[in-house]
């Protein structure tokens, strides 16, 4: 039991299981949806750019599918070398050909360099997104004023919701068993994974064995652990329909999506299923 399943090699192993699943051929419409309606001129002048390493670039490609099957132009899509320092060609690459959007997948040390290259180069893309990988306090203090009106499409709560007691919950164990860490969503996760391990296996009791915690596993429908993020398909191993959206602004994120969450279908790029 994992927090995280990014890959296709992962995903198709058939005793893995993760609290969050993604299968990189399903990007939930809610995505380009939110985009077309917040900013409507920017389908035809998208770029996706990845660190090149392979979970990235297979859900950067299949997310460049999902936008042009939802009527988005990509006409730039790039990797780049983790070993890279000069991310300037990449901006001017993209102010050349009129990027209006640009979204990024990897860690958040290349989104503060990659975001600094843009500032340098005086260039304020009307959106940019990325995955919660840089929902996270350290990627705040790091890209400082850069980071300002970043957004991110996000799967749980938002970290400072302390009316949430299931958050509240995984704040404070966090608080105790380690001082001073900062929340992110791989921890989240973690602790939801765990949440859901120790109910299975005290539900089995007697019966516990790994036959059948992969049997019982297989079933879990709409895993919310107590509401922490949406709800997750942890059998089926499906990418979740449903999102939010929150934004950077002054050094505190904010969440600018309606409700709950946003959802609705699953988009099938074909690419890394």
């Amino acid at each position: 039991m994992r927090a995280l399943t990014t890959s296709p090699t992962r995903r198709g192993c058939e005793t893995c299981f993760s609290a969050y699943s993604i299968s990189p051929n399903l990007v939930p419409a809610a995505i380009p949806n939110f985009i077309k309606k917040k900013e409507p001129g920017v389908t035809g002048h998208a770029a996706v750019l990845y660190v090149t390493v392979k979970s990235a670039e297979v859900n950067a490609r299949s997310y460049k599918m999902a936008y042009e099957k939802s009527g988005f132009t990509v006409p730039y899509f790039k990797g780049i070398d983790p070993s890279e320092f000069n991310y300037a060609p990449y901006v001017q690459q993209m102010k050349d050909k009129g990027i209006r959007m640009v979204q990024y997948f990897g860690p958040y040390q290349y989104t503060v360099r990659l975001q600094q290259a843009m500032r340098q180069q005086n260039y304020n893309p009307d959106i940019f997104l990325q995955d919660p990988t840089i929902y996270t306090d350290t990627y705040v203090e790091q890209a400082g004023d850069d980071g300002n009106g970043s957004i991110v499409y996000t799967t749980n709560d938002l970290f400072s919701n302390m009316a949430n007691e299931e958050m509240k919950l995984y704040r404070a164990w966090l608080d105790q068993i380690a001082p001073g860490a900062k929340p992110d969503y791989f921890g989240l996760y973690a602790w939801s994974a765990t949440r859901l391990f120790v109910e299975k296996a005290v539900a089995l009791g007697g019966k516990l064995n790994r036959k059948a915690m992969v049997r019982e596993l297989s079933t879990v429908k709409k895993w919310t652990s107590n509401g922490l993020h949406t709800g997750m398909a942890v059998g089926a191993k499906r990418t979740p329909p449903c999102v939010a959206f929150i934004q950077l602004n002054n050094r505190k994120w904010h969440k600018i999506s309606s409700g709950n969450y946003l959802c609705g279908p699953l988009i099938d790029t074909g690419v890394g299923s």
